[in-house]
């Protein structure tokens, strides 16, 4: 859509349309009906108005409200991020697909979450990771990709135009079955994704202003942003909304941990180029925005150990 608008800033003719590719991939009538958007484009554009997609778009639903709305969709979003799923070329570790989903009501779920940073030296389970993947970033709902859903499925947790802005890392630190290291959650396929493995809690630590208490955690989620994902369809907003997404998906990990027993706690404090360096994002158009720790409470967070001694909030 981009070439389409510098076309319109450069050409004078109302054919200007004819001068790019995906010209020929539109349907006749749409042509027809881009034609008179076009006319009428250039026409604000002497006059000095505004005239980026989405006035595109709305010029189009002015004519005709169904057609006006597949030109946007045809060749206003034509350059939104396709979904591309993880490479088979990468060592994967299948997470526990079942899951031991705590009963207790929401209530009770919300009133034990609490902030936890303090960790014992147990191992935490590779079930109790694989719960709270599926309660925060399992699939609810599948469909079949399409010109209006680039993305194939539905979240647990809520994202803007369910278009999944968030992507999910793991640093594993003290996981039983998998190797101390970076990993890339696939939930296609409900598996982490090795990056990369070895001593990761020295840098961690480095990465995270020094805060020791980091590495007796479990393990780190990591959540990166992605503006590509939502840029094509929310412009100017996106850099918002990705903030967003990752808050709600903070929070759902955050309960989730909960539910199975383990503390956790969102942790903000860390160098961003040096992390974003570390999970091999650019910073740019994808960053890391927020990190969440996991690991087995010690025994005074009893609200969240069960056994250790009855929570009085209860």
């Amino acid at each position: 859509m981009n070439k389409v608008l510098e076309i319109l800033r450069s050409e004078e003719q109302a054919d200007a349309a004819v001068h790019f590719d995906m010209w020929s991939l539109l349907e006749p009538e749409n042509k027809k009906l881009l034609d008179l958007i076009i006319e009428r484009l250039l026409n604000r554009q002497k006059q000095g108005k505004k005239t980026d997609e989405l006035t595109l778009a709305l010029e189009g639903q002015k004519q005709d409200m169904a057609s006006g709305q597949k030109v946007m969709r045809n060749a206003l979003f034509n350059d939104k991020p396709s979904y591309a799923p993880l490479g088979d070329d990468v060592e994967r570790v299948p997470m526990p697909i079942e899951h031991r989903l705590n009963e207790e009501s929401f209530l009770k779920l919300v009133r034990r979450r609490e902030s936890v940073r303090d960790y014992t030296s147990e191992p935490v389970s590779l079930q109790a990771i694989a719960t709270i993947l599926f309660l925060s970033y399992g699939i609810r709902l599948e469909m079949p990709i399409s010109k209006d859903q680039p993305i194939p499925y539905f979240l647990n947790s809520p994202s803007g135009g369910g278009l999944m802005s968030t992507r999910l890392y793991f640093v594993a630190m003290n996981v039983e079955g998998l190797k101390r290291g970076l990993y890339q959650f696939d939930t296609q396929s409900f598996s982490m994704e090795l990056i990369s493995h070895g001593e990761v809690r020295g840098k961690m630590y480095e990465l995270c202003s020094y805060q020791d208490w980091v590495t007796r955690a479990g393990g780190v989620f990591v959540l990166v942003s992605d503006l590509d994902r939502l840029s094509w369809k929310y412009e100017k907003r996106s850099y918002r909304l990705t903030h967003l997404d990752a808050g709600v998906l903070g929070q759902s990990l955050h309960l989730a941990a909960t539910s199975v027993g383990l503390g956790s706690s969102m942790l903000f404090g860390f160098f961003d180029d040096e992390m974003n360096q570390f999970i091999g994002v650019d910073g740019d158009r994808r960053f890391v925005s927020l990190l969440l720790t996991v690991g087995n409470p010690v025994p005074k967070y009893s609200s969240l150990s069960g056994d250790l001694a009855k929570d009085s909030r209860n």
